[in-house]
């Protein structure tokens, strides 16, 4: 007879009533998380634009207090463009920062420590390929250059 309780009371804990509310709640919890994890992203990104439009500012107000003209993005894109062999209406632009020199240490092409030497940083992509420019911001010149097969998967 004990048995047949136990049995009872377990049909109806997984019956169907109970299995859609679990699985009502389970589809709820789900959402709420990502809700809060494309939230978190995000403010992440809105983060880290701020940081770089702030630093990009800074590289233009030292630039200005040491008599140094800076080429402009709408110049950055028409070099990148160029270099690449595509025209600007092909690429998609991912990232366009104007940092206040270039950190990589195996380059040549490096002056002194402390130099101010203001470059920008170009990231783009056009179907499959993905492009990475350093472009001396006084000079336009390019200073290196990247592509890739953009086999990111999302």
């Amino acid at each position: 007879m004990e048995m047949n309780d136990v049995k009872a009371k377990l049909a109806n804990v997984f019956g169907a009533a109970h299995l859609k509310k679990i699985a009502a709640v389970a589809a709820l919890c789900a959402t709420v998380t990502a809700g809060g994890a494309y939230m978190h992203m995000q403010q992440a990104e809105a983060h880290n634009a701020a940081k770089a439009q702030a630093r990009a500012e800074a590289v233009r107000a030292e630039a200005s207090q040491r008599g140094v003209v800076l080429i402009d993005e709408t110049q950055v894109r028409a070099i990148a463009a160029e270099t690449i062999g595509k025209s600007e209406s092909e690429l998609s632009y991912w990232e366009i920062k104007l940092k206040s020199r270039d950190r990589d240490k195996h380059r040549s092409d490096r002056t002194q420590d402390g130099a101010f030497n203001p470059v920008y940083k170009v990231e783009c992509h056009a179907g499959n390929m993905e492009y990475e420019l350093r472009i001396d911001a006084v000079t336009g010149q390019v200073l290196s250059s990247k592509s890739e097969v953009d086999d990111d998967v999302f």
